[in-house]
Parts: structure tokens; C-alpha cells; sequence
């Protein structure tokens, strides 16, 4: 069995405003230069920020000291916030190979896209004022994109396509005015086996992905609704993994001022409604 969670977002409505996590604070980047962004769990991070939706993104290596305690988080690819880089991107090749990690990119206006991002300069930052970012091609290895003109092409996509993971995953309509959230929980025998990287494509193109990307999942797979912000018991989350949402570099949210702009998820009458296969 499959269980996952998924959410739209309509990206017109100005009620809605796409929030990406930050940097770590100075004193946590002082420790070690690798530092880059700040490590924290879904919950915790959708509980402060007042957001209606959360979901992790980026993959991330932890920051450890000689002992082996985690210091902090360094980012593997882009991470924008409000203009600011957290993260470059990853770049691999060079001339006309040269690319950058597969991205979902939002402009200043709160539109979306998935594309390779090589650089951001100071021209560039209203075009990319939020982003998250999967990992890119490595050598022989393929990028994460997961759908790309509609079509779903998650057999060549990173990471372990054919294997059955915890995943996060993410897709925008034609016109990048419509995001698509998608978490599928795993490695939790009688609840959910996980998914491959195919299933997760053809889900994303069934809700109407024209691109799509994976983010990172396995343990750090999290998803989070809260139709009352600040309120408690409520909200819709997944099951990591781990059995508790594990602390993570990088992640995706939205908040909506006066409770507009997300429409209903797969479970049919609220948003991030579980979907069952």
C-alpha cells in the first residue's frame, strides 16, 4: 500500500505567499564554515513561521565536530529566500555541458518554474526570489527531474528510481501558476511501502504537472497543513519515517492570509487529504 499527502497551491491568489527556510543564525555558522542554513523540523519550522503548508526540500549533509555532534547543515544546491542565497547551486560540466541543479524557481510575482539554475547574479534575483533545488546530474548519474512537458520521466531520475523510498516531490502547471506539493510516506510496514520514482512522476502528471522535480526524501520526507495556523490539533502531517520529523536544511512553505488559495488534496475535502493505493 501507498499512502501519501499532496497539496495544490494557486499561485494567482494574492492571499498566497511562497515562504523558503533561511541561513543559520551567525552564531551557528561560526562554528564551521560549511554552515550554511538553518536545521530544523517541519513542524517546528511551520509552527513559527505561522505557515498553512510545509514541506521539506533540499538535500543537506549534516555539519559535524570532531566528536561526531551535529554543529550544523550544509545545503546541496540552491536555496533562495526572499532574494537571498543561502545556497549557491551546484554546478557540473563545462561550455556547453554546463548546468546547474534542477530547481523550483519563484519571481518576485510569486510564479513558478523547474529549471536548471547555473549562477543568480544580482540581475537575476527578482526571477529567482525563492528556490529550492533537487540534485543535478553527476557524472553518469541523471538529474531529479521528474516530469518535463508533461510527461512523466521518473525512470531516469535520481535518486534509486526504481527502489520504493519515503518521497517528496514537487511539479507547477504550463503557465507556473499552480504548484504541486506531493509527500509519500515509506519504510513503515501496515501504513505505507514508499514509492518509486515512476509512481511519484505519474501522480504529479495526473494532477497536472507540466515539470516536475524530486526533493529530498527518506527519513527527512515531511509534510505539514495546518488549516488554522496557531491553533493546535488540527493539522494534517505525514508519518516519517524515522517515526518523528527529522530536523532538515531546506524547506518549502506557504502562507495564506485570510485562508485562501490552496485547493482541495487527493483525500477530496481538504487540502493535504491522504491518498491511498
Amino acid at each position: 500500500m501507498i499512502r501519501g499527502y499532496a497539496a495544490e497551491v494557486d499561485l494567482t491568489h494574492p492571499a498566497v505567499e511562497i515562504v523558503v527556510s533561511g541561513a543559520a543564525a551567525e552564531g551557528v555558522r561560526a562554528k564551521d564554515a560549511k554552515i550554511e542554513a538553518e536545521l530544523i523540523a517541519c513542524d517546528a519550522w511551520a509552527s513559527r513561521e505561522g505557515l498553512s503548508l510545509a514541506v521539506n526540500a533540499n538535500f543537506f549533509g549534516w555539519v559535524r565536530d570532531g566528536g561526531g555532534s551535529v554543529l550544523g547543515a550544509e545545503v546541496i544546491g540552491l536555496l533562495v529566500t526572499d532574494g537571498e542565497v543561502v545556497s549557491g547551486p551546484r554546478v557540473t560540466g563545462e561550455g556547453p555541458t554546463k548546468a546547474g541543479d534542477p530547481a523550483l524557481v519563484f519571481d518576485i510575482n510569486g510564479r513558478a518554474s523547474v529549471r536548471a539554475v547555473a549562477g543568480v547574479s544580482e540581475d537575476e534575483r527578482e526571477t529567482v526570489w525563492d528556490a529550492v533545488a533537487g540534485v543535478g546530474a553527476s557524472g553518469a548519474e541523471p538529474g531529479t527531474l521528474l516530469v518535463e512537458g508533461g510527461k512523466p520521466t521518473g525512470e531516469t531520475a535520481r535518486v534509486d528510481p526504481e527502489k520504493r523510498h519515503p518521497r517528496t516531490a514537487a511539479g507547477v502547471n504550463k503557465d507556473g501558476t499552480r504548484l504541486i506539493l506531493l509527500v509519500i510516506d515509506g519504510r513503515r510496514e501496515g501504513h505505507s511501502v514508499g514509492a518509486t520514482l515512476p509512481e511519484a512522476a505519474s501522480i504529479l502528471v495526473e494532477r497536472g504537472a507540466w515539470a516536475g522535480l524530486n526533493l529530498d526524501g527518506g527519513g527527512s520526507s515531511s509534510f505539514w497543513y495546518d488549516p488554522t495556523p496557531g491553533a493546535d490539533g488540527d493539522e494534517v502531517k505525514n508519518r516519517p519515517s524515522d517515526g518523528a520529523f527529522r530536523p532538515v536544511a531546506g524547506l518549502l512553505g506557504v502562507k495564506i492570509r485570510g485562508r485562501c488559495g490552496v485547493v482541495d488534496g487527493p483525500g477530496g475535502d481538504k487540502p493535504g487529504g491522504e491518498k491511498k493505493e
